[in-house]
C-alpha cells in the first residue's frame, strides 16, 4: 500500500500598513502603504510599496512573487494566508482559489511596523544637531523617504534574514 506523504501547514502573514514615512518630490506629499507578507518564523517574505489606494490591486501578483522570489529562503508556497482586512481576503481569494485565506487579527505585523517607526525615529534624531519635539518625529508628521529611510529599509531586511537560527542563503550577506 502507497503511503501519502502528508504536506507540512506553512501559514503566511499579510497586510497592507501604511509606511512610517512620507514621500516627496512627486507633486503633493503622500504616505506610501505597503503590502508585506512574513513567514511564521517572522521572517519578512516579499513587499510591495505603493501609494495610498494601489497597493491592493497588486496584492494577487505580490503574493505570487514572494512565493517564487522570497526575500528570505528558497521559493516555496504557504498552505495558509492569514491577513486582517476582509478586502485583501477577498482580493487573494480570487488570484488563488485554492489556497486557504483567514482573517483574523495580524499581531506580527502591528509589531514589524512599530519596529520600523522606532527605528526611523532613531535615525532621525541621530541626524539633528537638537533634540526633536515629540510632536515633529517622523513617524507622527512624516519624512521625505527618498534618502531618510534607511533604517526602516535595515529593520525589514534584518528581519529578513533572521531569525530561529537560519543562515542566510549560500553567497548571501547578512544586511547592515
Amino acid at each position: 500500500m502507497a503511503s501519502r506523504k502528508k504536506r507540512t501547514e506553512i501559514e503566511w502573514v499579510g497586510g497592507i500598513a501604511p509606511m512610517p514615512g512620507y514621500i516627496t518630490g512627486e507633486g503633493e506629499p503622500y504616505r506610501p502603504e505597503g503590502l508585506i507578507w512574513m513567514g511564521a518564523d517572522g521572517a519578512v517574505l516579499g513587499s510591495t510599496i505603493g501609494k495610498p489606494g494601489e497597493v491592493m490591486a497588486t496584492a494577487a501578483a505580490s503574493l505570487r512573487q514572494a512565493m517564487e522570489r522570497p526575500m528570505w529562503g528558497p521559493p516555496h508556497e504557504p498552505t495558509r494566508v492569514r491577513v486582517a482586512s476582509a478586502e485583501l481576503a477577498a482580493a487573494l481569494r480570487s488570484g488563488f482559489p485554492k489556497l486557504e485565506i483567514v482573517c483574523a487579527p495580524t499581531p506580527e505585523l502591528d509589531s514589524l511596523m512599530a519596529l520600523m517607526r522606532e527605528k526611523l525615529d532613531e535615525d532621525y534624531e541621530a541626524h539633528q544637531s537638537e533634540p526633536a519635539a515629540p510632536a515633529s518625529r517622523p513617524s507622527e508628521r512624516g519624512l521625505a523617504c527618498g534618502t531618510s529611510c534607511p533604517g526602516a529599509a535595515r529593520v525589514v531586511r534584518r528581519r529578513s534574514v533572521i531569525l530561529e537560527g537560519r543562515a542566510p542563503r549560500r553567497g548571501s550577506r547578512l544586511p547592515s
